[in-house]
């Protein structure tokens, strides 16, 4: 991750260029090392953000194709929903108010605390479970 003041760096590095194998001059640095190397901590690029979020329509995708038994077949429904929020600002279907399973709310109100917490996520800081608890509230 890029640490602040470091990116006008990068840029001068960019700019160099050498003498390729093969006669050709060629930069240090090209355009996706540059959008790669220039993330900031605490942020993803869109593709890397569109990358995360697709992960429940992946889930939801994979599970519908198992014989699901009767009193479990909404499983692939509540994994593909559980990143939709109340408000509609949810993704991948953006999805509003009682559209949303139960249990799939449920699901989010956990997923939100463990990231908030979590401290293995290098685009996100974590806060303390005091902290993360008054924010299930909205």
């Amino acid at each position: 991750m890029l640490e602040d003041g470091d990116f006008r760096h990068l840029l001068e590095v960019r700019q160099e260029r050498f003498l390729d194998i093969d006669g050709t001059f060629t930069g240090l640095i090209e355009d996706d090392d540059l959008l790669a190397l220039s993330v900031r901590r605490g942020s993803l690029t869109p593709s890397e953000r569109r990358e995360i979020q697709s992960h429940v329509v992946h889930t939801r995708d994979f599970l519908s194709v198992l014989p699901w038994p009767p009193e479990l077949a909404s499983v692939p429904v509540i994994a593909g929903t559980h990143h939709e929020r109340l408000d509609g600002s949810g993704h991948p279907e953006g999805l509003i108010g009682d559209q949303i399973p139960l249990p799939a709310r449920v699901i989010a109100v956990c997923d939100i605390y463990d990231a908030s917490t979590a401290m293995n996520r290098p685009y996100k800081s974590s806060i303390s479970p005091e902290q993360a608890a008054p924010t299930l509230e909205d």
